[in-house]
């Protein structure tokens, strides 16, 4: 991340990794490594699947337009317990959100809703994280709970 105040555009590659558990019978969780490129300038950031567009802040609490591609999409075929189910695309989720910066972690909310109408459905995530570096290389761990609302639910 670009020091506060910096308006030279920055970019950055590396790997981002996670691990997605799937609460569903026969369906096996999903370890992922994604090549993982950013941009940084004083308008918008991007982040892999994140695209803000920046507001003006208030002290240290930053306010963004968010757009994020959300891939928990799977197909009816994906375990035999969606017999008769059909696919989950995928989708584009619009809104916004906030992050604090303190000397100890970031804070963050977002709110968005499903762009593409796939679902009609809204989500909300709250996360800690904190960046530690050592060179040129970042590891960033995070915690975040997230609320899906019913439409999201039963798509």
């Amino acid at each position: 991340m670009p020091e506060a105040g910096r308006s030279e555009p920055t970019w950055g590659i590396g790997v981002a990794g996670g691990i997605q558990y799937r609460v569903y019978r026969d369906f096996d969780d999903r370890v992922r490594g994604l090549p993982m490129i950013t941009y940084e300038n004083k308008w918008i950031q991007v982040a892999g699947p994140v695209l803000d567009v920046k507001l003006p802040s208030v002290g240290p609490v930053s306010f963004r337009l968010r757009g994020r591609y959300i891939g928990e999409g799977f197909d009816s075929g994906d375990s035999p317990y969606f017999a008769g189910m059909r696919d989950r695309d995928s989708s584009f989720w619009l809104g916004a959100a906030a992050i604090w910066r303190t000397g100890i972690a970031n804070f963050s909310a977002e709110v968005l809703t499903d762009a593409m109408s796939n679902s009609g459905g809204m989500r909300t995530t709250l996360q800690i994280d904190r960046r530690f570096t050592a060179g040129t290389i970042g590891l960033a761990p995070r915690l975040a709970a997230e609320w899906v609302d019913g439409e999201y639910v039963d798509y």
